[in-house]
C-alpha cells in the first residue's frame, strides 16, 4: 500500500482502517460494513465528488490494484 501512495501521489488520496491497531476492534469492522465490505483486506474508490466508484473486497496483488486503480482514473470503471 505504500508503495502505491507513492506510485500516486497527487492524483489520489488514500485514507485506512487499521483493524490491527490495538484501538480498532469492533469499531473498524462497524466502518468497513459501513463502506459496504464484509472483509478485509478491502478496498473502496471514490471520485473527487465523494461518489463511490468501486469496491474489492477481498485480497489483491499490487498489479491487481494498479489495473483498477488505472481503470478508474481513465473512466473505464
Amino acid at each position: 500500500m505504500d508503495e502505491l501512495e507513492k506510485d500516486y501521489q497527487g492524483e489520489i488520496t488514500f485514507v485506512r482502517l487499521d483493524e490491527e491497531s490495538p484501538s480498532s476492534g469492533q469499531a473498524v469492522v462497524c466502518q468497513a460494513s459501513k463502506f459496504g465490505l464484509a472483509s478485509t483486506p478491502g478496498f473502496v474508490f471514490y471520485d473527487a465528488t465523494g461518489n463511490k466508484t468501486g469496491a474489492v473486497d477481498s485480497f489483491q496483488t499490487r498489479a491487481q490494484l494498479q489495473q483498477q486503480i488505472t481503470d478508474l482514473l481513465q473512466g473505464n470503471a
